[in-house]
């Protein structure tokens, strides 16, 4: 029987015959190798991940992805990587918006979600081309009455 590309990675994984696995060999293993995914997850988070290995593990690895998510928040994440969350992870879209908007987005950011992200698109569009409108016909007669 011929074993898959994951089951002979796993065999050399749990024998312990491959040493100083790279983070993104760590990510591979976590999304595609079911059977290694929590000793691989430890071992990624014993090596520092990065912002971008979280965001891979957010967007592809459900059954880690709070874990993640609050470990990426307390990394202070960068509107490059909220943006990647609100288009990928529909879960989390609505919590990466609210924090890309507090944290000022650039027009670039707001350009990428109108892009990229049909149910932000109006909101995005409304931030980047704010449209001044008076708040009562009030208002609007009192600034009329003051021209005259």
């Amino acid at each position: 029987m011929t074993k898959t590309r994951e089951q002979r990675l796993a065999d050399l994984f749990t024998q312990g015959k491959i040493l100083g696995f790279f983070n993104d060999d760590l990510r591979y293993i976590i999304r595609y190798v079911k059977s290694l995914r929590q000793e691989a997850w430890q071992l990624l988070l014993s090596q520092a991940p990065t912002n971008n290995d979280l965001r891979y593990i957010i967007r592809y690895v459900k059954s880690l992805r709070q874990e993640a998510w609050q470990l990426l928040l307390s990394q202070e994440p960068t509107n490059d990587d909220l943006c990647y969350i609100i288009e990928y992870v529909k879960s989390l879209r609505q919590e990466a918006w609210q924090l890309l908007l507090s944290q000022e987005p650039t027009n670039d950011d707001l350009r990428y979600i109108i892009e990229n992200v049909k149910p932000l698109r109006q909101e995005a569009k409304l931030r980047l081309f704010p449209i001044i409108v008076p708040q009562t016909l009030e208002q609007i007669m009192s600034e009329i009455k003051q021209l005259a």
